[in-house]
């Protein structure tokens, strides 16, 4: 979680308590990014869904809260921003995964796609592959790079990242961002998308 947890202000604490309970690693939707067009990222741990008939009101009233409090007129840095989307874009950082998508169908304005990101192991797999390489002593140095997948790992990751990028700077549109190993994927997606964001850089 970032330093100050943001949330709608019409949500009390009481919801946003319950809400937790509904997601992996008790992380509720926290907001962690204000565009100067208003749209915002938020970050969250994945619906603890399966195809039980399981479902969080309060999970849901956040959702529909972050997506009303983007639709308000605000202004930014003196910029008026335009009408924002009134849909949110989830990004699931991990693979396809039924129950979630059938579980999107309760947030009444949203789109959901998965970006299929490898999982922990894997990525530390291939990481632990990546070092082994002597670039100084190793023949057929960039078929063994390619063999250990680091490259496509960090090209998913940019594309996952620049999707949000597109979201939020070209459609005025919020985007929730959650994965199965939130602790890495989630950050990982955000912190790449608020640098291409930032007008610093």
């Amino acid at each position: 979680y970032p330093k100050y947890c943001v949330v709608p202000s019409t949500i009390t604490n009481g919801e946003i308590r319950e809400a937790a309970k509904f997601r992996s690693y008790k992380q509720f939707p926290t907001i962690v990014w204000r565009h100067i067009n208003g749209a915002i990222i938020a970050g969250a741990g994945q619906p603890e869904v399966s195809w039980s008939p399981r479902r969080s009101k309060e999970d849901e009233n956040m959702i529909q809260a972050i997506i009303n409090s983007c639709n308000d007129k605000v202004t930014t840095n003196s910029i008026e921003s335009e009408k924002n989307s009134n849909r949110i874009f989830i990004v699931h950082a991990g693979s396809d995964d039924p129950a979630i998508k059938n579980y999107a169908k309760h947030y009444r304005d949203c789109d959901l796609e998965f970006k299929n990101l490898p999982g922990i192991n894997v990525v530390s797999r291939n990481g632990r592959m990546l070092c082994a390489i002597n670039s100084t002593k190793c023949e057929n140095w960039f078929s063994k790079l390619i063999s250990t997948h680091w490259l496509q790992n960090l090209s998913a990751l940019i594309e996952a990242a620049c999707c949000v990028v597109t979201n939020i700077d070209e459609d005025n549109r919020s985007v929730l961002v959650h994965g199965s190993n939130s602790e890495y994927q989630t950050s990982q997606i955000i912190t790449l998308a608020k640098i291409m964001l930032d007008p610093y850089y």
